[in-house]
């Protein structure tokens, strides 16, 4: 999965994209492993569940389909947001960065074009 991140999270092919976070959504996916559907890092490995999997997979969705980056005091747009072909809108809340929560809706505007809307949150957080 880790080796897949820099396309996904680049680009922004939407069609690989969908694929990566189980746009077919059956058994034909090669990163889905049985007996529960357990992602494995690469289609190749049959390893069971790996923590390391999780944080690849989340950094692949959040940057990927944001097309923030992370910079020396806050997340920023870098590059264009995607969409899975297969949603009209993604609205990712409190996501939690240096002390700030953010809300990113990606959506589709009627022209086709993907827009993204990133709102700050009025209270901080504290951990």
């Amino acid at each position: 999965m880790i080796d897949q991140l820099p396309r996904f999270t680049g680009v922004g092919d939407n069609g690989e994209f969908s694929d990566f976070i189980g746009g077919r959504g059956d058994e034909s996916d090669p990163h889905l492993k049985p007996p529960i559907n357990v992602r494995s890092e690469t289609p190749q490995n049959n390893s069971n569940y790996l923590l390391a999997t999780s944080g690849g997979f989340i950094q692949a969705f959040l940057y990927g389909a944001t097309g923030l980056r992370i910079q020396q005091d806050d997340l920023v747009p870098e590059f264009a947001p995607i969409l899975p072909k297969e949603l009209s809108y993604l609205k990712l809340m409190n996501i939690k960065f240096r002390g700030r929560a953010i809300d990113v809706m990606i959506s589709r505007a009627r022209s086709g074009r993907i827009v993204r809307h990133v709102t700050a949150k009025t209270t901080l957080y504290s951990d």
